[in-house]
């Protein structure tokens, strides 16, 4: 009976494995792949924002401004 129970944990421990495999390596090619375009949104996002503070069309003030950037910024490094 010990036999079967190590049987059956060594294939649930290699499914575990392969599974595990297939979730990391499908989302480390999904990140690449929408990597660019996350970034280059938010080149645009800045280019409109600081257009409309240059125009005076934006009611946020500078510093409340920079420190979304920054957090959008390190969403995009660490997310």
């Amino acid at each position: 009976m010990a036999g079967r129970s190590t049987l059956y944990q060594s294939i649930f421990h290699m499914v575990d494995h392969a599974l595990n495999n297939y979730i990391n390596q499908g989302a480390v090619r999904m990140i690449h792949y929408l990597l660019p375009l996350f970034s280059s949104l938010m080149i645009i996002w800045i280019a409109v924002w600081g257009y409309s503070l240059m125009s005076g069309r934006s009611e946020a003030p500078l510093q409340d401004g920079f420190f979304r950037i920054l957090r959008v910024g390190f969403i995009l490094l660490w997310g």
